[in-house]
């Protein structure tokens, strides 16, 4: 009988070892993305021999694993060791094409209160951040690489709910938007700071105020009148160095204002 649960627990740690090192860099919820040629999903502690990393045409092979020191992985490509990278608490990678030499090593880390959007490009026998990359996480706290087509990221991002949302969206659920991001000689740069809400775009507004026609000319109130209670859309969102612009649609008219504490939404 000892015999037997012994043998149980040590085939029940097996597998719970397995299953470690299959989900290691995987951690939160984990949406579907594009599992296409051009972007596909890496699993830590496997080897990958059908990509590209390294930029010469030539499929390498490459692993993650997990690294002694807490939030790194270390990254191997055909059969050596070449550095750490840090993950935070968790990560989920990609490798992404854009043409046939022009690949890149794609990395969401979890962090404390939000995502941190990487993107390494292999150059000197080291993967390096892509220059621009840093416009990918100047969107909203929790975004994540949604799919590539051409030269285009495509990134999606949410607000992180009620009290931690804008002062406008304060009272809403987590708001999604979907920002275009384009890579070209090596360099990412936002295709338009103009984010399109995806998730759910009709409200109703808690009090009466003006919006303007264009959002560079905010303080001529020549948009349409919004009334308490009016229902209306949330069509874009855009972040102004460091306040947050929105576009809405009432009546079959657009207008824009700025994030305020004097305009809400139910």
């Amino acid at each position: 009988m000892k015999k037997t649960k012994r043998k149980l627990v040590n085939l029940c740690l097996a597998l719970f070892l397995a299953l470690l090192g299959g989900v290691f860099f995987t951690a939160g919820n984990t949406k579907t993305v594009q599992a296409a040629s051009r972007m596909v999903m890496l699993r830590g502690n496997t080897t990958y021999s059908s990509y590209d990393f390294t930029r010469d045409g030539k499929k390498d092979r490459f692993k993650a694993t997990a690294d002694s020191q807490s939030g790194y992985m270390k990254i191997y490509l055909n059969g050596i060791y070449k550095q750490r990278i840090f993950i935070g608490k968790g990560a989920d990678l990609y490798w992404c094409s854009i043409s046939k030499k022009d690949t890149y090593l794609l990395v969401m880390n979890y962090l404390y209160g939000g995502h941190e959007l990487k993107a390494y490009m292999y150059s000197c026998g080291k993967f390096k951040s892509t220059p621009g990359e840093s416009n990918l996480n100047k969107v909203l706290p929790f975004s994540r690489f949604k799919k590539v087509s051409g030269n285009t990221f495509y990134v999606e991002s949410e607000t992180a709910g009620y009290w931690r949302n804008p002062a406008s969206l304060k009272n809403l659920p987590s708001i999604t938007v979907e920002t275009k991001f384009t890579v070209k000689n090596n360099k990412i740069t936002c295709a338009s700071w103009n984010s399109k809400v995806t998730g759910s775009r009709t409200f109703y507004a808690q009090n009466s105020f003006r919006t303007s026609k264009s959002m560079t000319k905010l303080s001529v109130k020549d948009g349409p009148y919004v009334r308490a209670g009016q229902k209306v859309t949330l069509n874009y969102i855009r972040l102004n160095r460091s306040t947050f612009l929105y576009q809405i649609s009432v009546n079959g008219r657009t207008g824009w204002f700025a994030d305020s504490q004097s305009i809400k939404f139910r």
